[in-house]
């Protein structure tokens, strides 16, 4: 259904006509259903990892963590850090090394049936940055019409 005839239903609701309301309520769970499908689905094309254990988690896990953090890691052939930059400003080897660390150890992941974010592992602050970044490659894919990979 169109948002216009969509808007026209609300209209009739709020203006009395409470026969529409079922109508109503049954094209708005659809649309959120739509949207959630939209979500998973890009989030799928991003890398992300569908998890549906017993029917009570439905979770889409991103892997790789590191790729969305804007961390850059150069490394020497052994493997040690050798330059790090976060977001574009100098990180001692240290505190890159360290973060790398948090990265690998945590999960983060989108909650089909909450249709929200949670995370183990991660500080709130790390946690709610990588959702940030996700979010908009999402909304960038959904503005440009693309399903592509990131």
């Amino acid at each position: 259904m169109s948002d216009t005839k969509l808007r026209e239903l609300e209209r009739q609701v709020a203006a009395g006509d409470e026969s529409q309301a079922p109508r109503l309520a049954a094209l708005r769970a659809q649309a959120r259903r739509r949207a959630q499908r939209m979500i998973v689905d890009r989030l799928l094309v991003l890398g992300g990892a569908r998890c549906n254990v017993g029917g009570d988690h439905d979770r889409v896990y991103m892997d790789d963590l590191e790729r969305w953090s804007g961390l850059e890691v150069s490394r020497y052939g052994t493997g040690n850090i050798s330059h790090a930059r976060l977001d574009g400003v100098r990180l001692s080897n240290t505190r890159a090394r360290k973060l790398l660390a948090r990265l690998d150890s945590g999960k983060l992941y989108y909650d089909v049936n909450a249709g929200a974010w949670g995370w183990r592992d991660l500080s709130a602050d790390t946690a709610r940055g990588l959702v940030d970044r996700i979010r908009e490659t999402v909304d960038r894919m959904e503005h440009d019409g693309m399903e592509h990979d990131v």
